[in-house]
């Protein structure tokens, strides 16, 4: 177990360089947009208002997961039974085949919705179809991607 608690410690101390410098630039992002470097420029000033409120709090809010999460990681670093507890619950083999079975799912249920937006759009707005439309086909052109790499990944031959 200390061999695995070794390598689990190597892998939170990456964490925390990728979340904490990830909390930085979004940080640095963030007071961009506040001080008002990274205008919104519509014809419409109430939706430039909300675009800029909506990107606003998206960063501020993927700024405080990303401090959480460091802080988060910073903790199990101070002792081996915090590390043993993250490892724990990261190597959890029923929260894994969970989190495959809601993944499986979700998709096939953001394709059904992506589509049926679509075909409702379609008679609104153009943009707003094509938009979704090249949304799903992205989605599964990504999901074909993931199905081919997994499946040379995971062979049967040894």
């Amino acid at each position: 177990m200390d061999t695995k608690l070794e390598k689990m410690r190597g892998e939170i101390r990456r964490r925390v360089g990728f979340a904490g410098g990830l909390a930085i630039c979004l940080a640095l992002l963030l007071i961009a947009v506040a001080a008002g470097a990274v205008p919104v420029r519509l014809d419409n000033p109430a939706v430039s208002e909300f675009i800029s409120g909506f990107r606003f709090g998206v960063l501020m809010a993927l700024c405080l997961y990303f401090l959480w999460r460091t802080a988060v990681y910073l903790r199990a670093l101070r002792g081996d039974g915090a590390l043993r507890r993250v490892y724990n619950r990261e190597h959890d083999e029923r929260a894994g085949y969970i989190q495959q079975q809601v993944g499986r799912s979700s998709l096939v249920i953001n394709s059904a919705l992506l589509l049926t937006a679509a075909v409702v759009a379609g008679s609104l707005s153009a943009p707003v179809f094509f938009t979704l439309l090249a949304v799903t086909a992205a989605q599964g052109m990504i999901k074909l991607v993931l199905c081919v790499y997994y499946s040379r990944t995971f062979t049967a031959e040894d």
